[in-house]
């Protein structure tokens, strides 16, 4: 597996920042609704960055985001996990911890070549959007450690 050099860690964690600002004045222009039931799949403001994940891992967002999310949870809302560190530390996630570790779950998952970094772009955006707007109940729903 390929390890993200930090110069390119830099430049997907920008792409994520970017396209973070632009969901979130999409969503504040259009006056999107949030519930806590809501999924990623669910949500109209993500439609681009699932097509991107859809493409790279061959298979409907919905079936990936169900693999990719057993990973996050673990990396996320268990005890022991690095963004569950972080998560505690700051109740927040940086775009570069975000498309490390999801760089790192997305190779583990197979996905590899010139789609790993959209890919890793795009679920980091999901995550991070995710998060910022609906809480991390939405991703760790059920784990036991939704703090």
């Amino acid at each position: 597996m390929t390890a993200l050099n930090p110069d390119t860690l830099t430049e997907l964690a920008e792409q994520v920042e970017t396209q973070l600002a632009a969901l979130r004045l999409a969503g504040s222009a259009a006056g999107l609704a949030r519930t806590k039931e809501a999924e990623p799949s669910d949500r109209p403001d993500d439609a681009e960055q699932r097509a991107v994940v859809e493409q790279a891992a061959g298979e409907s967002f919905g079936v990936f985001w169900e693999k990719f999310r057993g990973k996050l949870r673990d990396d996320l809302c268990l005890e022991g996990g690095y963004l569950h560190g972080q998560w505690q530390k700051w109740q927040d996630l940086s775009a570069k911890d975000a498309v490390e570790r999801s760089y790192f779950w997305l190779a583990a998952l197979g996905i590899a070549g010139s789609a790993l970094n959209p890919a890793a772009v795009a679920i980091s955006v999901i995550v991070l959007n995710t998060l910022t707007s609906i809480g991390i109940k939405a991703i760790c729903d059920d784990c036991g450690n939704a703090d």
